[in-house]
C-alpha cells in the first residue's frame, strides 16, 4: 500500500509539474541527444505556393492620364483633368481604405472573442485536470499512511 501510495502521488506531481512548467531542461537534452543517435536520414521536399500573408487580396491599378497639349490653354486644360481624376482616386482609395480598416477591426474583434472562448476552455480544462490530480494524491496519501500503519503495527505485533 505504500508503494501503491507514493508512486500515485509521485506520478501525479510529476504529471502536472510537467504541464504547468514544462518538461525539465535535462529530459530535453537526454531526449535530443537520443534522438540524434537513433534517427534516420531524412529527405525535405519544397512545394512553393503564392499566398498573401492574411489572406489578403493583391490589387494593381493604373491611371490614364492625358498629356499636355500644344497651347497654354490646352495644358492647362490637361492639368485641370488630370487633378480632376487624381481627386477622384484619392476619394476612391480613402472609401476603400475605411472600409479594409473596418474590416480589419471586424476581423481583430472577432479572433478576439475565439481567443477569449478558447482560453476559457483551457482554463476550465486545467481546473479540471488539476481537480483530478488532487483526488489521485489525496488517494496516494491515504494509501500510503494506511500502509505505514499496517507496516509499523506488523513490526510492532511481530517484536
Amino acid at each position: 500500500m505504500e508503494i501503491a501510495g507514493f508512486t500515485l502521488v509521485a506520478y501525479e506531481l510529476a504529471r502536472i509539474q510537467r504541464r504547468e512548467f514544462g518538461e525539465p531542461e535535462f529530459l530535453q537534452r537526454l531526449r535530443g541527444r537520443l534522438r540524434r543517435l537513433l534517427r534516420r536520414p531524412v529527405t525535405h521536399t519544397a512545394e512553393a505556393e503564392a499566398a498573401l500573408a492574411g489572406g489578403g487580396t493583391l490589387r494593381a491599378e493604373g491611371i490614364a492620364r492625358r498629356g499636355p497639349g500644344e497651347t497654354l490653354d490646352d495644358r492647362v486644360e490637361a492639368l485641370e483633368e488630370n487633378l480632376g481624376r487624381l481627386e477622384s482616386e484619392i476619394d476612391r482609395r480613402e472609401a476603400r481604405l475605411a472600409q479594409d480598416i473596418e474590416e480589419v477591426r471586424q476581423s481583430l474583434s472577432e479572433m478576439r472573442a475565439e481567443l477569449d472562448r478558447e482560453r476559457r476552455e483551457r482554463e476550465e480544462d486545467r481546473k479540471t485536470s488539476l481537480r483530478a490530480s488532487v483526488t489521485l494524491q489525496a488517494w496516494g496519501t491515504a494509501l500510503f499512511v494506511v500502509g505505514a500503519i499496517l507496516s509499523i503495527l506488523g513490526n510492532t505485533v511481530n517484536c
